[in-house]
């Protein structure tokens, strides 16, 4: 049976191999807080935003930028709704049958170099504040190349670089008093960043993850896994006379 990787998933398996095993073989998934409801309210904002324009072909002022000379929208309105949703969204069907990989993007540029038509994945980003220099590099480049990965399994020609849309909170405005009280508005900083992509690069990530999962035995915890470290302190930790341990229905399974 082949297995399913998302970027998510990829994501684990960069930061700890053993946590993607087990999630991977055992059924067994990193525990998850509480996850904020804004930004995707604000994706979903974005998108509306983008399409848009997108009914007229033409470009958002966000986008006149050096970094995006020469793109447009990607015109197809009703195979990008099918492409943001994980569940039609674009597939990578490794050619022996051991893995699948999907993903949903948010966006696709597409741009002509002499000639032929190129795609580019556009992928929105919100922040509390103004993202620094080699921030988007140095957090999405595994996300962005399985973007091109997705892309050419699709049938289009990738261009070698992703363009990321920043949306940053700078201000708060009023814009008119009304009766049942003030209105405002959040004016947002948006910055455009052009990363390189290298599908070769995200290949090379699935096959280093379809490798793991094979293993019969989990890898070494991540050097930087919070969640390996935790547990192993607690298990480790000598509990005083009198008080309780952990119950054995709370123990982490034996691949610990």
């Amino acid at each position: 049976m082949s297995v399913m990787f998302s970027a998510t998933a990829l994501g684990v398996f960069k930061n700890c191999p053993r946590c993607f095993w087990i999630d991977r073989k055992a059924r067994i998934p990193r525990p998850r807080g509480i996850f904020p409801s804004l930004p995707g309210g604000m994706d979903l904002i974005i998108k509306e935003f983008m399409d848009t324009w997108r009914k007229f072909d033409r470009r958002p002022p966000q986008l006149i930028h050096q970094a995006t000379t020469g793109m447009r929208l990607f015109p197809d309105q009703g195979k990008l709704n099918a492409y943001r949703d994980w569940k039609t969204g674009l597939r990578y069907n490794d050619p022996k049958g051991r893995f699948q990989v999907i993903g949903a993007l948010d966006d696709l540029l597409i741009k002509t170099v002499n000639g032929v038509v190129f795609v580019v994945p556009f992928d929105y980003k919100t922040k509390g504040s103004e993202a620094p220099e080699g921030y988007i590099a140095k957090y999405y480049t595994d996300q962005t190349n399985l973007y091109g990965l997705l892309a050419a399994a699709s049938g289009y020609k990738v261009a070698d670089e992703a363009i990321y849309s920043v949306w940053s909170p700078r201000k708060v405005d009023k814009v008119f008093v009304h009766e049942s009280g003030e209105r405002h508005f959040v004016d947002f900083e948006t910055q455009v960043v052009s990363i390189k992509m290298d599908v070769k690069a995200a290949l090379d990530l699935v096959e280093r993850a379809a490798a793991c999962t094979e293993s019969p035995t989990p890898p070494e915890p991540g050097m930087e896994c919070e969640y390996c470290r935790y547990l192993m302190l607690r298990n480790s930790y000598k509990w005083p006379t009198g008080t309780p341990a952990p119950s054995p229905t709370s123990a982490p399974a034996k691949p610990f």
